[in-house]
């Protein structure tokens, strides 16, 4: 028998006809008994958080532990720069270092998949160097393996690179592509006299993704949801892609949607009637649109635009982060001159998927100064200060906007050092 400790007892006492809420079970016909509800000895309370868990997460004296995979190119010194200010930025996270050499085969991504699997976040650079005939992409071995059917691509101007480029607009727009399908679904064959590629459509898929696309919206408070689609050819895949993403809509009411064929948005793109809209794209045209949005962020230099922003592959269960720039930067390597704002902001949109926003927005609104009111810019934004000196300027912010009572002790970063003097200081 169940004993009451005192209080219940009294109260049970006091007042005979009301059952506590611990007591209280309704059966199936709808009445109410008096015993205590049944529970699960069965049920282990970390299990969501487990390997085999809705959403796995590796927690270690509470840091998240995330996987690293630094790539090739300039990935591995950008990579570095992130940790530094990580560690300024006081986030409680831990990094398992997973390398992907191209000449061990797929033994290495295997490996990166299991820690994916294990830690559930991971943030990357590029891991390709050459892809040789009749081989799969890693980076699509990534997407595939781990199911993550979105990805996310946030396209925001600066307003000092727009004031420095002469733009006309500001760029303000999300694009939510279709990942696992279409033309990366992989599915091709020999037909006799030549080679049939498939581009396959579910609507299981295509709904998951218009429903992360209007949550998203709701959630961000974004001004309409639009689909882009190829009007009159491939009647059939396109007719269902529009039509499964046109049957979510009718769930929410309060979002603006709105349907645009791939020809009439892009005769229509230079009247910027898309800002603060969220964009349903497929495989083919989400890459298309990207490059265009690039293009018009920063019509002089398209590959600065990519060194801005950043891509989110988010799925069911697992997110994997990387810069939108798809460039290796093997010309880069050791001159100390890429752009680490792209790198900056995939840990900023990790930070925020773990639940740190206090060290995101620490670190976010650091990036935002050092480039819109200190002016520094590296090469490819026009400007002359190298990685570390942007780095320096970033961390130096993160250190002013720290809380009264933050101590340089062992467990936090040393000491800025000096900007290196054969860098002159930007002056606009």
């Amino acid at each position: 028998m169940y004993l009451l400790p005192k209080v219940a007892r009294l109260r049970r006492a006091l007042c005979p006809g009301v059952v506590p809420r611990r007591f209280r079970f309704t059966d199936t016909a709808g009445h109410v008994e008096c015993r205590e509800r049944p529970k699960n000895p069965f049920y282990d309370p970390y299990y969501e958080n487990s390997v085999w868990g809705p959403r796995p997460r590796c927690l270690i004296g509470r840091k998240s532990q995330v996987t690293v995979a630094s790539g090739v190119g300039v990935g591995p010194e950008l990579m570095r720069h992130v940790k530094r200010i990580l560690l300024a930025a006081n986030a409680p996270v831990d990094f398992e270092n997973m390398s992907c050499n191209s000449n061990n085969g797929y033994e290495d991504m295997d490996n990166i998949i299991y820690s994916v699997e294990r830690n559930g976040v991971a943030i990357k650079g590029n891991l390709e160097k050459r892809l040789e005939p009749l081989e799969i992409s890693r980076n699509m071995q990534l997407r595939r393996s781990l199911d993550l059917f979105v990805q996310l691509i946030e396209i925001k101007s600066y307003p000092a690179l727009v004031e420095k480029m002469r733009c006309k607009h500001n760029v303000d727009v999300v694009i939510v592509r279709q990942n696992v399908e279409g033309e990366f679904a992989l599915l091709e064959h020999h037909n006799g006299k030549g080679i049939e590629n498939l581009k396959i459509t579910t609507e299981y898929n295509t709904r998951r993704l218009a429903e992360f696309a209007f949550q998203y919206a709701i959630k961000h408070k974004r001004r309409k949801v639009t689909v882009v689609y190829n009007k009159g050819f491939m009647n059939s895949s396109e007719g269902l892609f529009v039509n499964t993403i046109s049957d979510v809509a009718e769930k929410y009411p309060d979002v603006t949607f709105t349907k645009q064929s791939m020809r009439g948005f892009a005769f229509r793109m230079t009247d910027f009637n898309f800002n603060g809209d969220v964009l349903i794209t497929g495989v083919l045209y989400g890459g298309l649109i990207m490059y265009l949005m690039f293009g018009l962020m920063l019509p002089l230099h398209r590959q600065m635009a990519q060194g801005c922003s950043a891509d989110r592959n988010l799925g069911p269960r697992y997110a994997v982060f990387e810069p939108a720039v798809r460039h290796k930067g093997f010309k880069q390597m050791g001159k100390d001159i890429a752009n680490p704002v792209s790198t900056l902001d995939c840990a900023v949109k990790m930070l925020h998927y773990l639940g740190h926003h206090e060290a995101a927005r620490r670190i976010e609104r650091a990036i935002d100064l050092t480039i819109n009111e200190d002016l520094v810019h590296t090469r490819d934004m026009l400007g002359v200060a190298s990685t570390s000196t942007m780095v320096h300027n970033i961390e130096r912010r993160i250190r002013e906007s720290m809380p009264v009572g933050y101590s340089d002790d062992e467990t936090h970063p040393p000491p800025l050092p000096p900007t290196p003097p054969s860098v002159p200081p930007y002056k606009p």
